[in-house]
Parts: structure tokens; sequence; C-alpha cells
């Protein structure tokens, strides 16, 4: 179970089989995990929960293949480790 801890509501599902793009410290892609969308239903605060072990890395020939179709729904979100890197790159949801 996931819980806001500012609600003290459980998470709720909105997208089941979405992916997390985990960006490095100079805005390029560096691995892409498997996840779903949840979502607060009292503040709204989204978060995407993940597998522990990324199914792409983006060294590998593969990672386009697999983060394409993921783009192409609106099923992908990225991360990055600081809010300033994620300015830095234009923000992005």
């Amino acid at each position: 179970m996931i819980t806001c801890a500012k609600c003290q509501l459980q998470y709720k599902t909105v997208k089941i089989g979405t992916a997390l793009e985990v960006m490095t410290t100079d805005n390029q892609p560096y691995q892409l995990f498997a996840g779903d969308r949840m979502e607060c239903p009292g503040c709204g605060h989204v978060i995407v929960r993940t597998g522990t072990a990324p199914i792409a890395a983006a060294h590998e020939a593969r990672y386009p293949a697999f983060v394409k179709p993921y783009a192409k729904r609106d099923m992908l979100d990225r991360a990055w480790t600081t809010a300033k890197e994620k300015e830095k790159a234009g923000g992005w949801r």
C-alpha cells in the first residue's frame, strides 16, 4: 500500500504500464523502468511506482525501441536527480 503522507489517503492507480526514464546529471537518458502512474485522490499528487530493476539501459542498442512506444502513448515519465537539472532540461511534466 502506498499512502500520501499529507492526506493520509491511499494512492490510486491512474495508468498501468507506464515507464520511467531516469536521466543523468547532463540530461541524457540512463535507464528505463516499467511502472504505474498513481495519484492521491485528496491532493492530486502524482507518483510513478516502478519495479526494482530497469527494463533497458541507454547504452543498449535496443533502448530507443523500448522508449518509443511509451512516448507515443503519453506513458513516459522522466526522473532527474535535482530540480535544477530538470529546469535545465526545459522541465517536463
